[in-house]
C-alpha cells in the first residue's frame, strides 16, 4: 500500500510549540516517518525541523544582520599595527588590508585608539567663550574691541 503524501501546503515556518512536539518525539525514539505522518507534515520538515534544531540552539545568542568581515584575531593584527606606529595614517593601514577604512575607522573606535578621528570638542569654559554678536553693530564692536587690546594697528593689519 503506498503512503499517502500530504498535498502541498503553502510554506509557513513551523510554530515554536510544533517544532517542540517534533524533537520531543524524535528524543523518544518515534521514527521520522511516523512523526511526519502523526503531525501531517511531510518528511523533508521533519528531518529538516531535527537537524537543525541544535544550530538553532547555538544561534540564539548571536547578532543579527551582516556577518562581520573580520575575525578578533584581524582586529587583534590591526590594533598592534596602528599602536605600533603611531605616525601611520588610517590609508596605510586600510592598504594593507582588504577592507575599507571605514572598517578599519571603526575596528579602531571599537577598541578605543582614535587614531585619524575626529577628536571630542571639548568642554566651552566661560573664560573662553565670546559671545555671539546680535547685530552688525555689537559684531564691530567687538573687532574694534580686540584691536585696542593689541598695539595700535591701521586698516591694513600693519603695526604702527
Amino acid at each position: 500500500m503506498p503512503t499517502k503524501v500530504p498535498p502541498r501546503t503553502p510554506r509557513k515556518e513551523l510554530s515554536v510549540q510544533k517544532r517542540a512536539e517534533i524533537i520531543g518525539a524524535h528524543k523518544a525514539g518515534v521514527s521520522r516517518r511516523e512523526i511526519a505522518r502523526k503531525f501531517d507534515l511531510p518528511r523533508s520538515t521533519v528531518g529538516d525541523t531535527i537537524r537543525l534544531q541544535s544550530a538553532r540552539v547555538e544561534n540564539r545568542s548571536q547578532r543579527r544582520g551582516r556577518p562581520r568581515k573580520t575575525t578578533d584575531a584581524d582586529d587583534d593584527h590591526l590594533e598592534r599595527a596602528a599602536l605600533a606606529d603611531p605616525a601611520r595614517s588610517i590609508r596605510s593601514l586600510q592598504e594593507d588590508t582588504s577592507l575599507s577604512r571605514t572598517t578599519v575607522k571603526r575596528r579602531l573606535k571599537e577598541r578605543s585608539i582614535t587614531k585619524g578621528l575626529a577628536a571630542p570638542r571639548g568642554l566651552v569654559f566661560s573664560s573662553r567663550r565670546v559671545a555671539r554678536p546680535k547685530s552688525t553693530k555689537e559684531k564691530s564692536s567687538l573687532i574694534n574691541t580686540k584691536i585696542r587690546k593689541g598695539d595700535i594697528v591701521d586698516t591694513l593689519g600693519t603695526r604702527r
